[in-house]
Formats: C-alpha cells, sequence, structure tokens
C-alpha cells in the first residue's frame, strides 16, 4: 500500500491554518505587551488610596 500524494487543496489548506495560528499567537503576545506589567499592583494601590474616612460614614 502506497501512500496518497496530498491534493493541492489539502496542502493550500493547511498552510492557512498553519498562518492563521501564527497570526492568532502574534495577536495574543501583542495584547500581553499592551498590558500593564503589575496589573494587581496598580490595583492594590487605587484600593489603598480611596478615602476610607469618606466611604464608611
Amino acid at each position: 500500500m502506497s501512500r496518497q500524494k496530498p491534493i493541492a487543496s489539502d496542502v493550500e489548506r493547511k498552510r492557512a491554518r498553519r498562518r492563521k495560528r501564527y497570526v492568532r499567537r502574534q495577536s495574543w503576545f501583542e495584547k500581553a505587551q499592551e498590558a500593564p506589567q503589575n496589573f494587581v499592583l496598580d490595583w492594590w494601590e487605587n484600593f489603598e488610596a480611596l478615602d476610607w474616612d469618606k466611604i464608611q460614614r
């Protein structure tokens, strides 16, 4: 039994899928770069900076 040669359209489909995956990973990476490095720390600082005396009244 000899292996069938892949049809050109199948090859193209695989290539397109691979390209899509790469683009998706790229955009996720860029999003991660844009995000603040320490968003938990920023949130905590904002939380502590609130005027608690006014809030408790």
